[in-house]
């Protein structure tokens, strides 16, 4: 099997401040969580969390701090946003 890739838009419009503020906040606590929670079930099962995912938390929960400061600032000036997220997902084969 080749290697395939689709795109998919998961993010797309204008939104408010506090509208960009709930999308991207809780895509980022959700991201946070699954890394906490796959780290927890490896600390669980095998003594030991997986490798370089606590980093991956930390940057998460830096890019989380950002936001926020930005929307605080944007709210406070009636600010509005325009957001395109597109996912690509490739789908390789393994030996």
């Amino acid at each position: 099997m080749s290697e395939t890739t689709k795109n998919i838009t998961l993010i797309k419009g204008n939104f408010s401040a506090e509208e960009a503020k709930d999308i991207l906040i809780t895509l980022l606590n959700n991201k946070i969580n699954f890394h906490q929670m796959k780290n927890f079930s490896l600390m669980e099962r095998f003594g030991k969390p997986e490798y370089g995912s606590q980093s991956r938390i930390d940057e998460l929960k830096q890019n989380r701090d950002e936001l926020n400061n930005l929307f605080k600032a944007a709210e406070e000036n009636n600010i509005t946003f325009s957001i395109d997220s597109i996912i690509q997902i490739r789908m390789n084969e393994t030996n």
